[in-house]
């Protein structure tokens, strides 16, 4: 028997912090309606990588103000890097 070799954690990535800019990804939804979100906590792992986040949802559009209207929306997510372009 051979086991498969799992490559996610072998390189060293930065782990995400507390404000930066990703991507909710939405399998029931096209990629250009897929939506921004900051990371507003993060929740290391033993080993000390970031395996989970809470994020901070964007409205899809903001009034002529600026401000928001509606309450944060906050959601707990897995980390998933992208192979493309990542190292």
């Amino acid at each position: 028997m051979s086991l498969q070799q799992r490559i996610k954690w072998n390189y060293p990535r930065r782990n995400l912090t507390v404000g930066d800019i990703v991507i909710v990804k939405e399998d029931s939804l096209p990629r250009n309606y897929w939506q921004l979100a900051r990371v507003s906590e993060t929740y290391p792992s033993k080993d000390g990588h970031v395996r989970s986040v809470q994020v901070v949802l964007g409205d899809a559009a903001l009034p002529a103000d600026g401000k928001r209207k509606g309450p944060v929306r906050r959601l707990d997510r897995p980390v998933k890097v992208s192979p493309v372009g990542s190292k």
